[in-house]
């Protein structure tokens, strides 16, 4: 991958892609990938972000409270692959990562598979605070996180329709 400097734009295998720049940003956040390093360096992900970003974006992914709670707060080192914290912990951590760069559109691939009920209910708390200030477009299988989105699309046989019996808000 090769990044052109200034024009936000990258080369991958010959394509050109759009990168996140002042106008636009685009976070994807997956199964919770963390660093063996700090919560605040998992958030800033080799930014220059302050202290106060950092905790301002745990915050709104509701986790603020809990890594405060964690021995030394937001500099415990969470270990390999986030392997000293909860599921729903790393899930959040790695939302926050995204937010701290004020994304216009964020992309979760199943934000709350493989959590537990209050890690589940907290990422879907998270989710539903973006609205109208985040473009969120959700990867779900579970009908409780289908259930906060504004539209349910799905794809079939390669096309893809608006899901007709879903109970958006």
């Amino acid at each position: 991958m090769r990044r052109n400097a200034g024009d936000h734009h990258s080369e991958l295998n010959g394509h050109s892609h759009r990168c996140g720049g002042p106008h636009h940003s685009e976070r994807m956040v997956g199964k919770g990938a963390l660093l063996d390093a700090s919560v605040a360096d998992n958030v800033r992900f080799f930014r220059d972000v302050s202290d106060d970003a950092v905790r301002s974006a745990l915050h709104e992914a509701h986790v603020l409270e809990e890594v405060e709670r964690l021995p030394t707060g937001i500099d415990y080192r969470v270990g390999e692959r986030g392997s000293r914290l909860s599921g729903g912990q790393r899930q959040r951590i790695c939302i926050a990562r995204a937010l701290v760069g004020s994304p216009e559109l964020l992309v979760l691939d199943e934000p709350t598979s493989a959590l537990d009920d209050h890690s589940e209910r907290a990422v879907r708390a998270t989710i539903e605070n973006l609205r109208g200030t985040v473009t969120v477009i959700i990867a779900a299988h579970r009908s409780q996180t289908l259930a906060m989105c504004d539209r349910v699309l799905e794809i079939v046989d390669g096309t893809v329709r608006t899901r007709r019996d879903s109970h958006c808000t």
